[in-house]
């Protein structure tokens, strides 16, 4: 019982601490809101996460986990239905996480702090999809392979996630048309990365 209590415990500190990251970013999140609106003892909190990054740490970990849960399917496979669910839960996934993808980037460009969260999340979702699997490591993928995923699958996906509707208001271009396109080409380009992804892995 002590151990569902625990859980129970430090499912309320991340889903609070999520909710605050993505309405105030990390640096305006405060651990005193967190333990109020996960109505538990501040002293609880650093018990279980020891600092504010730990906590952030754990967020990350558990958006990795909930992503791989809910798309479900490896990215090894390259027929078109595959694909096409594959872009679609991505980009619907990001979307709702768009705050704690920012996040992801902003903590991982500070120059005077060595956090790679962006990587770390990245290599999580990745492996994970590869593998076929919830987060159990990626020791099994190559660097060639990390570096095309990481830059070809990742860093475009992102960057639509993040910055597509501003890019839509700034060209004067409906957010419909810019998603269509993005989503269109991505499905014609996707399937070649993930046979160079293949062949990398099998190297």
């Amino acid at each position: 019982m002590k151990n569902l209590d625990s859980e129970n415990a430090k499912a309320k500190i991340l889903k609070a601490a999520l909710n605050q990251f993505q309405k105030k970013g990390f640096d305006g999140a405060r651990v005193d809101e967190i333990a109020k609106e996960a109505g538990v003892n501040k002293a609880l909190i650093y018990y279980y996460f020891e600092s504010k990054d730990k906590i952030l740490e754990a967020v990350f970990g558990e958006t990795a986990n909930r992503f791989i849960s809910e798309t479900g399917k490896q990215m090894t496979e390259t027929s078109g239905a595959v694909i096409d669910k594959h872009i679609d839960e991505v980009i619907n996934y990001g979307q709702r996480f768009r705050d704690i993808v920012k996040i992801a980037f902003t903590e991982s460009l500070k120059e005077d702090q060595q956090q790679y969260y962006l990587f770390e999340l990245a290599n999580n979702i990745l492996s994970g999809l590869l593998q076929g699997n919830k987060i159990s490591g990626d020791s099994e993928i190559n660097i060639s392979a990390k570096i095309v995923l990481f830059f070809f699958v990742t860093i475009p996906e992102l960057g639509y996630i993040m910055l597509g509707d501003k890019w839509a208001e700034y060209n004067k271009v409906s957010r419909e048309e810019v998603a269509n396109t993005f989503r269109d080409t991505y499905k014609k380009i996707l399937p070649r990365i993930i046979k160079i992804i293949n062949c990398e892995k099998n190297k």
